[in-house]
């Protein structure tokens, strides 16, 4: 197993001597920049920042560069500790909850553009356990399941949209459907390549690459798969084409393995004559426009 990953807010691991204990590693990827602290073995993130006066908004955290991250790192768990309020009188301040499903009207991240897919969202049941056997054994008291409902934010609710809510969940936040939900969208994914008897997929979104490739192990684990089937970027695919080494290219950084023939260089073009030359720009502008 690789490193524990963790996302989480500042203000509940303050206290904590897994933050104390941590290096600060400034990260950054395509999809911008984050600060991972790292131990020996988790790997932290925190969503809103450590600045009180820079603080990063719930509509505004930037998810995938946080997830990608933790990919570069080798995280294969990610655990999401979040600051709630309760909607039921019997969670008190201070419990801990561990919901096994959650709602949320607002609108929730994808890595589609242009395609209707649809999914049924869940959380992990595996690592729901782990955490609740974690919290038995060190006598905590344990909520071990219940509704998690997701608001936008940043604003906080009315009385009437607590008083609704209550009838249909247990506590009330601002960001961990969103950090799920993702998960769903690349199962379906996986599961129609595999179906198709796919060995490889080509993607042209680098969200895309990011959440199917890095994210794998944790795919896995939830889904009860074993997907294999690697990943690569578009670029990367002309690249194998044209020959270019592993290394060149990047895939020796993926999650998934990439097998690929190690000589795969194809033969230099030879030199046009004119006619072809000037028949160049035609050829483009028709590939661009089926593009």
């Amino acid at each position: 197993m690789g490193m524990l990953g963790i996302i989480s807010t500042r203000l509940v691991l303050e206290q904590s001597e897994l933050l104390k204990k941590s290096s600060a590693k400034p990260m950054e990827n395509g999809f911008g920049k984050t600060t991972v602290f790292t131990t020996d073995k988790t790997a932290l993130i925190l969503r809103h920042g450590m600045d009180p006066d820079n603080y990063i908004l719930p509509h505004l955290i930037n998810h995938p560069a946080n997830l990608q991250a933790l990919k570069d790192i080798g995280v294969s768990e990610i655990v999401s500790i979040n600051s709630t309020g309760s909607l039921k009188k019997e969670i008190k301040p201070g419990m801990i909850v561990v919901p096994d499903d959650f709602l949320t009207l607002t609108p929730s991240p994808t890595i589609h553009v242009n395609r209707p897919v649809h999914i049924i969202p869940s959380l992990n049941e595996g690592i729901r356990k782990k955490l609740i056997r974690a919290a038995l054994k060190n006598d905590f008291e344990v909520v071990q399941q219940g509704t998690y409902w997701q608001t936008q934010g940043p604003r906080l609710e009315t009385k009437a949209e607590i008083s609704t809510m209550t009838r249909f969940a247990d506590i009330v936040g601002m960001t961990m459907a969103n950090e799920n939900t993702v998960l769903e969208l690349v199962d379906r994914i996986l599961s129609n390549a595999a179906a198709h008897g796919a060995n490889c997929l080509v993607v042209a979104c680098p969200m895309c690459h990011s959440n199917l490739d890095m994210r794998r192990n944790f795919i896995n684990r939830a889904a009860g798969r074993n997907y294999t089937i690697p990943v690569i970027y578009i670029t990367q695919a002309i690249g194998l084409a044209l020959g270019l080494g592993e290394k060149e290219l990047g895939l020796h950084r993926h999650i998934v393995k990439v097998q690929y023939p190690e000589k795969t260089r194809v033969e230099a073009p030879v030199k046009p004559k004119a006619a072809a030359v000037a028949a160049a720009p035609a050829a483009q502008s028709e590939q661009t426009e089926e593009a």
